[in-house]
């Protein structure tokens, strides 16, 4: 292999392997979410159960908390996008998640399957480099 073709191999190798670190974390941010949305889930059960006598643990964010009461246990107000608020029903609340959640599903399998593309494209040149590098070594 010539100087410069070993160059243009080394290049995509190592595009390739940060394209591959850009879709691993991009699989870990999926996986956040989905988790997220299962405990999202959850509270929206914990909410259809509760007692409307008993208070909760409400999350205000960065790990703060507050006490409150559950007053309407039948409507919520859902963020639909662009910071739009609107009231739905617990089971149309849920539905609406679970329809998030099936679309990462299948972002999910996208990047698997991208991951898996990349990886072949990796695993085809890293034998290639390794055998022009010794190449190189025994001419010296």
């Amino acid at each position: 292999m010539k100087q410069e073709e070993i160059q243009e191999k080394l290049i995509l190798y190592q595009l390739l392997q940060k394209h591959f670190e850009e879709l691993r974390m991009q699989g870990m941010m999926v996986e956040r979410k989905m988790a997220e949305f299962e405990t999202t889930r959850q509270a929206l059960e914990d909410i259809k159960n509760a007692d409307a006598k008993n208070e909760t643990l409400v999350p205000l964010g960065s790990g703060l908390y507050t006490y409150g009461k559950i007053t309407d246990k039948a409507r919520m107000l859902v963020d639909i996008g662009a910071g739009v608020m609107v009231n739905k029903e617990i089971k149309d609340a849920a539905q609406l998640l679970e329809g998030k959640k099936k679309d990462l599903g299948s972002i999910t399998l996208q990047l698997q399957r991208e991951m898996e593309n990349v990886a072949e494209q990796i695993n085809s040149i890293a034998p290639q480099l390794e055998r022009a590098l010794q190449e190189m070594q025994e001419q010296k």
